[in-house]
């Protein structure tokens, strides 16, 4: 387990996530891409850009969101 990920899973010097949870965690896919229809699909925790720690927010720009579009 690296070190950010141990800092991450403390709370007052208590494990918040179990090991096994952050194997599982660690082994989920970063994005899923699907099309329904015509229309395609991205799923991903945070932004398309950095989906483990960049995050998407109602005060994100339309100008941000329009450059996930183009990557």
């Amino acid at each position: 387990m690296d070190l950010i990920v141990m800092q991450k899973n403390q709370w007052n010097g208590q494990k918040i996530i179990k090991d096994r949870n952050i194997e599982f965690l660690r082994n989920l896919k970063r994005k899923i891409q699907i099309k329904i229809d015509s229309v395609n699909i991205m799923m991903v925790h945070g932004s398309p850009r950095d989906p483990v720690s960049e995050y998407i927010f109602q005060s994100t720009s339309d100008s941000t969101l329009k450059s996930f579009l183009e990557s």
